[in-house]
């Protein structure tokens, strides 16, 4: 089945289908959801997060766990909407809020209760669509080679 493949099952059918899918995976209802817990200061990090914690004090300026990509838009942008929307994600996502400082030679995590992004825009309209695309290509180069600093916000 293609993932862009979508279903719409009407309430019965739906719960059916969380019944069978529970069953057949031995948990009930809310048992694999994923669980709130409200932080009061800093707290531990799990081993992958001690890991990627290690290698930045190593080297600092290494930014190959970096990822990037580019998508291109058409049509006008409603620069607000977007940055609303990322804002939005932001502030649902706590790991998106999320600095490490060191205590007594651990890393230990620190989520900020807000976290505010201000895009930046920069007007290209008098470029070729060549130039554009250069352009792009090399703002998402630089972006993705520089260093990202897990103790900053």
């Amino acid at each position: 089945m293609k993932p862009s493949r979508q279903f719409d099952f009407s309430g019965k059918k739906r719960a059916l289908l969380d019944r069978m899918l529970q069953e057949q995976l031995g948990v009930s209802p809310g048992e694999g959801s994923i669980k709130h817990v409200e932080f009061s200061g800093p707290a531990s990090v799990s081993f992958e997060q001690e890991r990627l914690w290690f290698l930045h004090r190593l080297d600092p300026s290494d930014a190959s766990y970096n990822e990037h990509w580019a998508v291109r838009l058409q049509g006008e942008l409603n620069v607000g909407a977007l940055e609303s929307s990322l804002n939005r994600v932001i502030e649902r996502h706590e790991i998106l809020r999320t600095y490490f400082i060191e205590c007594e030679g651990s890393p230990r995590q620190i989520v900020a209760p807000v976290l505010s992004l201000r895009l930046s825009v920069e007007d290209w309209s008098n470029l070729s669509r060549l130039a554009i695309d250069e352009k792009a290509r090399q703002r998402t180069l630089e972006e993705a080679g520089a260093p990202f600093d897990l103790s900053r916000l």
